[in-house]
């Protein structure tokens, strides 16, 4: 029962830690930064790697955590990150939400499936086939059903599951179908993507920090970093 209040404890000590080092220096420090599953492929990789080049008068360590965007959230909350890269949640009145970027949705199905055949789809013709859903704690979920509200249509959510990588897999042997984030992965999948042409919904990933929480010389940097590329990203597809 100790070992919980002891974990908490050297959890806050590590992060005061961190923080009150960090105070003194301009060009050093560590960056705590959360991302949902779809970025870890591409995108923030190359936004740090970007980043670095640019910088190389600095010396800064980032710590990565992928998540779904209820967890990462919380951590936000808890001072676990500094930063996160997720969805946007309306009802987090204590976080700040900067759009960095829009993720283009498709609907993705096997090689052997009867869409197969299609370029794009409006949403309604998906309604006889099986669903491959994201779960409730994706920040993604609300996302797609409003897309389906929008279509007017109940969709047949067959499988639930967390994480893109993985329902891709299961849409690649047949699983179901597939609504989310035209990522990189697909490329290399035996699956066919399909645009959305009904309804229309635009989707943006945030940039998400605690409002009015201190951020060390070094965060602030990088948050200055992405809103200078904020006006390239936002409009064009993520990845």
């Amino acid at each position: 029962m100790f070992l919980a209040y002891a974990t908490e404890s050297l959890q806050l000590l590590e992060s005061g830690t961190k923080k009150t080092k960090a105070m003194n220096s301009e060009c050093a420090g560590v960056i705590d930064l959360a991302y949902i599953y779809t970025l870890g492929i591409e995108f923030v990789p190359r936004l740090v790697r970007d980043f670095l080049q640019m910088n190389p008068e600095l010396d800064v360590k980032f710590r990565f955590t992928v998540g779904n965007t209820q967890e990462i959230i919380g951590g936000l909350k808890e001072e676990k990150y500094d930063l996160a890269f997720c969805s946007r949640k309306e009802e987090e009145r204590q976080l700040l939400f900067m759009p960095i970027a829009e993720e283009r949705l498709v609907v993705v199905v096997s090689r052997e499936h009867p869409l197969a055949e299609k370029e794009e789809i409006a949403l309604e013709e998906t309604e006889p086939y099986p669903q491959i859903f994201f779960t409730q704690s994706s920040g993604l979920r609300p996302t797609i059903e409003k897309l389906f509200e929008q279509a007017n249509i109940t969709p047949n959510v067959a499988y639930e599951i967390e994480e893109d990588s993985a329902m891709a897999g299961l849409a690649a042997r047949d699983f179901g179908i597939a609504v989310m984030p035209d990522i990189p992965v697909l490329k290399y999948l035996d699956v066919k993507t399909l645009n959305i042409t009904k309804p229309v919904i635009e989707r943006y990933v945030y940039m998400a920090q605690v409002k009015e929480r201190y951020q060390t010389p070094v965060v602030k940097k990088f948050m200055e970093f992405v809103q200078q590329r904020q006006n390239a990203l936002v409009g064009n597809n993520l990845l």
